[in-house]
């Protein structure tokens, strides 16, 4: 396997640097997973701004928020995951969320109410801040103490920001972390903001690392300095400690 440095040949790539057989090290993984299929077009992570900063521009200046996730500040990255772009605003007024959450407390319908703005729209009751289905819940049947407000919605996980208080009911801290792993609604792999991995990267290493010391050690360095992560998560990728939901890994 040849290792040179440039930038990497195919058309719409960004990356510049440590080359594997004449391609970035994101292109060759891909398309050692994808045979025969074309790399240009296809869908890769935004580059850590080398600054350390946001890359999002607003009326022509650059954000200066520390970078978070794809290339934005968390508060840019939220926007474009709720919202779909990070210059979309929606902003309302408290008396218009108070109106909101005390007519979901009292609705009739049967169908979703969904939570202005953010789908997990916060609230904020005799000075708590809360999320807008607790608030909800508050005002139609008083504090819930310890128990968590759940949803019978959208497949239990209330993930597009239902409030309506005919879908809501109280349990355990539990049933609320199961109900978030069944509706993968955690973050995880490529859809954490802080990344550093892709699928094919974690199936490469897996197919590559071999434990020990001495000559295999070595192994272990080299794919420590190829995918620029620590010989730590090396060894928890490559035993299934973390990504263990990729267990058929392409031969």
């Amino acid at each position: 396997m040849s290792k040179t440095t440039g930038p990497c040949p195919v058309g719409d790539c960004p990356h510049e640097g440590k080359l594997i057989n004449g391609y970035c090290p994101s292109c060759y993984h891909w398309m050692r997973t994808n045979p025969g299929k074309d790399p240009v077009g296809r869908t890769r992570r935004t580059p850590r701004p080398t600054d350390g900063a946001c890359t999002v521009l607003e009326d022509g200046t650059k954000c200066t928020e520390a970078h978070y996730g794809h290339g934005m500040c968390q508060k840019h990255y939220l926007r474009t995951r709720i919202h779909g772009s990070p210059h979309i605003v929606l902003q309302r007024s408290s008396e218009e969320i108070a109106a909101f959450l005390l007519a979901a407390a009292t609705a009739t319908t049967d169908e979703c109410i969904i939570a202005p703005g953010r789908s997990r729209q916060a609230a904020r009751l005799d000075g708590k801040q809360m999320q807008a289905a607790r608030a909800v819940w508050v005002l139609a049947h008083g504090d819930p103490g310890d128990l968590h407000v759940l949803h019978t919605c959208n497949g239990g996980s209330g993930a597009h920001g239902c409030i309506n208080v005919r879908h809501l009911y109280l349990d355990t801290h539990q049933r609320n972390m199961r109900d978030k792993q069944e509706a993968e609604r955690q973050a995880r792999g490529e859809t954490h903001g802080e990344h550093k991995l892709t699928e094919a990267d974690v199936h490469e290493i897996r197919r590559r690392y071999r434990p020990g010391r001495g000559r295999q050690a070595g192994k272990t360095k080299e794919l420590v300095e190829e995918f620029g992560v620590s010989p730590a998560t090396i060894s928890q990728v490559a035993n299934r400690k973390t990504w263990r939901w990729l267990e058929n890994d392409p031969s």
